[in-house]
């Protein structure tokens, strides 16, 4: 049977309060830390997680230049967007 969120909050408690020297005057701090990771914990079983890669993520200057044919998805090429505003300009004036 899984113990409770409270039980696992208090033996977690224990172990911290054991871990420190078994100070006295400092329950509830170790309770609320107890809270914390029991929460994380529970959190990390519910959303499945495995291994998260904690690496900052590379600047997106490091990302390789877009060519002159390839643009974002829902805008129209470099090249394209030359050849439509040389037109408009043309109707226009």
């Amino acid at each position: 049977m899984k113990p409770s969120k409270i039980e696992r909050i208090a033996a977690r408690a224990y172990e911290i309060w054991e871990q420190e020297g078994r100070p006295t005057g400092k329950a509830e701090e170790h309770w609320r830390r107890a809270e914390q990771e029991v929460a994380a914990a529970m959190n990390a079983e519910q959303m499945g997680e495995r291994e998260v890669d904690t690496r900052p993520t590379p600047p997106l200057d490091a990302a390789p230049p877009l060519s002159a044919d390839m643009a974002p998805p829902g805008e129209a090429s470099p090249k394209r967007a030359r050849r439509t505003r040389k037109r408009g300009e043309s109707q226009q004036g």
